[in-house]
């Protein structure tokens, strides 16, 4: 069997320097320039003769020179210090080399003045990975958030598979609520790096609140994505915010909470229904939309069906039709209703031997206390007993 190879020695201590704090110029350094850096080790006397003749060539040295030299000391300003005329000679003849101009910047023994040059620097150039990631460490010195993330946008556009070592620090950053903003304003699905991320940090619980705050603000739109963030939002108890996801995303009102029919929707769980898809276990609206066509093989069993609906705020009860069968036991499908908020069972029917409609009484439980409320259809089928399957009809909500 084919091993995965394993990253290239300069990409590891790349990904080690972001993950200790050290130094993102040492990470971005190494992740992008690591075939420089090994041409000038192998050959220095020749890359210097190259550089003494040619300002572009001199221009690659003294940036292969300041990498392999960060990766030694862990130190911008060290690593800079011996190679300012080197720098200088390179700016001479190309005077926008963004490397010499990185590696002057390093060298600066005067804040401001290393200031000055980043800052003109930026100005001239966003693309080149070394000097993006001096302004980088700059800006989030000053924390300056905006700058952080346009650096980062900069730096992606050009090299995005340098993800796994930039996503890290836009995490970081995403945990702070006065970033939202620049990152509506950034992830705007014009760059691939933008759906990346955001499939990425959906699945980290200390950046979902912030997400939510920021696809609220974007019109950024990935299925896969924004399925998982109002399941995420939805589960962890923040349904005024998740019910703003569905209409944000939907472009639609949540599902009016009134009397009537449910259709089997579920293009946006979960206040469309969230439906099984297990092998053997799983159910799907038949192109009608109006029956559920259900499978559940013996041996198998859990939730079939479940959504979130507003609290209709009036008495009623669940009317459910006969369809899926023959269960060997009442118990093997059931209706349950529930508050999300305080947990508590609403409704709990046993509709596994039904063959005419019945209907299910619901607890009223005020609006104030539980404004949704949990439907669930819980289903199986035993082992040696055959298998479950058929239609459901709608559910409807009457009033009692």
């Amino acid at each position: 069997m084919k091993q995965r190879s394993k990253p290239s020695r300069p990409l590891r201590r790349g990904r080690a320097a972001v993950a200790g704090g050290i130094g993102l110029v040492l990470a971005i350094a190494l992740a992008v320039q690591a075939a420089s850096s090994a041409m000038t080790r192998t050959n220095p006397a020749l890359a210097t003769t190259i550089s003494k003749s040619n300002g572009e060539a001199a221009s690659r040295l003294v940036g292969a020179l300041f990498t392999g030299r960060l990766a030694e000391t862990k130190a911008t300003a060290k690593a800079a210090a011996s190679l300012q005329p080197l720098a200088n000679q390179a700016l001479a003849s190309t005077p926008l080399s963004p490397q010499a101009i990185a590696v002057r910047a390093a060298g600066a023994t005067d804040p401001a003045q290393k200031a000055a040059i980043l800052d003109a620097a930026r100005a001239i150039n966003r693309r080149d990975p070394l000097l993006q990631g001096l302004v980088l460490e700059q800006s989030l010195a000053r924390k300056d958030y905006p700058a952080v993330l346009s650096t980062l946008d900069s730096l992606l556009r050009v090299q995005p598979e340098q993800g796994s070592v930039l996503f890290p620090v836009l995490e970081q950053a995403l945990e702070s609520p006065q970033t939202v903003s620049e990152f509506a304003r950034i992830l705007d699905g014009t760059a691939p790096w933008h759906i990346d991320f955001v499939r990425g940090a959906v699945r980290k619980p200390e950046l979902r609140a912030n997400l939510a705050q920021v696809r609220l603000r974007t019109g950024l739109s990935d299925p896969g994505f924004d399925n998982q963030l109002m399941a995420v939002t939805a589960a962890s108890g923040d349904l005024e915010v998740a019910g703003k996801l569905y209409r944000h995303v939907a472009g639609k009102p949540l599902p009016a909470a009134r009397l009537g029919a449910i259709d089997w929707n579920s293009a946006l769980p979960p206040f469309d229904w969230a439906l099984a898809t297990e092998s053997g276990f799983h159910a799907s609206p038949d192109p009608s939309g109006k029956r559920l066509e259900v499978l559940i093989r013996a041996g198998k069993g859990g939730r079939i069906a479940g959504r979130l609906m507003a609290n209709p705020g009036v008495p009623f009860a669940v009317a459910v039709g006969p369809g899926v069968g023959p269960f060997a036991k009442a118990e093997d499908f059931q209706l349950v209703v529930r508050c999300p908020g305080n947990g508590s069972v609403l409704a709990d029917a046993r509709i596994g031997k039904i063959r005419e409609e019945t209907l299910v009484a619901v607890r009223p439980a005020p609006p104030g206390e539980c404004a949704f409320l949990s439907l669930e259809l819980m289903g199986r089928a035993w082992r040696g007993e055959g298998d479950a399957r058929g239609e459901l009809e709608q559910l409807r909500l009457v009033a009692r």
